[in-house]
């Protein structure tokens, strides 16, 4: 696994968790690999050992992914990440242009914002900062952002 290989920390780890379980994984990432979800989760599993600010990032597409907020709280707990980032879908690119996701799929930030509220109960994680255009909003424990400064 790469993440184990790294010669040095980077500055902030985003981990893209495309779905909860195994079977919507596998349903809505269309994965290449057998056995991708537990390779995800084994990533996951990881986070709690870097030093740097770690990012666990939902990118949440209505009638997909967003559901079982159980289980993505689970994922979370498990893996201690600094943030929790909830991103609503855009229907842009790759996605519309696959036939994978349409206009129907991209939440709302009213959505967006429930989703991560009832994460945020079952993890403990507080609302930190939200962007309504893109919507996507920020949970962490950490009282204020970590401000990275070059050296």
């Amino acid at each position: 696994m790469a993440l184990r290989s790294l010669a040095e920390e980077p500055t902030q780890l985003y981990v893209t968790v495309g779905a909860p379980t195994d079977d919507i994984y596998e349903a809505t990432t269309r994965p290449l690999m057998r056995g991708a979800f537990e390779m995800l989760k084994e990533t996951l599993s990881l986070l709690k050992n870097f030093s740097c600010p770690t990012v666990f990032r939902i990118t949440s597409a209505r009638g997909l992914n967003m559901v079982k907020p159980e289980e993505y709280a689970k994922l979370c707990l498990s893996s201690e990440p600094t943030y929790i980032e909830i991103k609503g879908a855009m229907s842009v690119g790759y996605g519309i242009r696959s036939g994978r996701m349409d206009y129907e799929n991209m939440p709302t930030m009213r959505e967006v914002e429930e989703f991560a509220g009832e994460i945020s109960k079952m993890t403990g994680y507080n609302e930190m900062g939200k962007d309504e255009n893109s919507r996507v909003l920020l949970l962490s424990r950490l009282r204020k952002p970590i401000r990275f400064k070059w050296a």
